[in-house]
């Protein structure tokens, strides 16, 4: 019995992996959105810094005028432009998905 359970946990956590990750977490992105975009992105008063501020972006809009959706979002995280660097390669995908599900609550 012991080796069953064993076996099915093993199975499940091959299962967890092969098909995604954990959850992103908001938390963890705004960590991350601290340590490495808060220099230039402001997420209160909407203010321009180096880059555009980000108040208001879970309103439907980002500062580009694109349509807010996670996709949008996570293609400026990869691609970087306007003076934004391309993260692609400098974040995990975890990462990656913790700062959009931040972003996408400022």
């Amino acid at each position: 019995m012991k080796t069953a359970i064993l076996l099915l946990a093993c199975v499940g956590a091959t299962c967890i992996s092969v098909t995604g990750a954990a959850t992103p977490s908001p938390a963890a992105g705004g960590k991350l959105f601290a340590m490495k975009c808060a220099v230039c992105h402001d997420v209160d008063g909407g203010q321009r810094r180096i880059g555009p501020g980000l108040k208001g972006v879970k309103d439907g809009k980002l500062p580009s005028g694109r349509k807010t959706t996670p996709g949008a979002v996570l293609k400026k995280l990869n691609d970087g432009g306007g003076g934004m660097p391309v993260f692609r390669e400098l974040l995990t995908e975890e990462e990656k998905r913790s700062l959009v599900a931040y972003v996408l609550t400022l």
